[in-house]
């Protein structure tokens, strides 16, 4: 890969990761009113199901970062760009849609193939 375009995804990430730390904290103590609190059946069915999906919606950015990050280090380390699977370049239009991919179209396609035929 060109120095220029390692520029650029390094400052993509970089913001891309920046951005994302500013965002909710993932503090969940606003969250945590233990349910005998709530009288109201409803009221702690929808204090769960808030509760369930600020924990997924944590989980994925705390995903994500992890994602960033490791696509930062590839960068520094001179292997981002390189599919884990079969060791080819991973193509610039790919990766300026998904920057943090770790795989070709062609070994994901085929993955994700296994995984449809598998039932996952």
């Amino acid at each position: 890969m060109k120095k220029k375009d390692l520029k650029y995804f390094k400052e993509h990430l970089q913001k891309w990761l920046t951005e994302l730390s500013q965002g909710d904290d993932c503090n969940f103590e606003n969250l945590v009113a233990t349910e005998e609190q709530l009288p109201d059946l409803v009221d702690r069915a929808s204090q769960t199901v808030e509760r369930n999906y600020a924990e997924h919606f944590c989980n994925r950015k705390n995903l994500l970062g992890r994602k960033i990050e490791k696509a930062l280090q590839d960068i520094e380390d001179g292997t981002y760009g390189i599919c884990e699977q079969c060791g080819d370049d991973i193509a610039i239009e790919r990766l300026k849609a998904r920057p943090v991919t770790r795989y070709c179209i062609d070994c994901k396609t085929s993955m994700e193939r296994v995984e449809r035929a598998v039932g996952r």
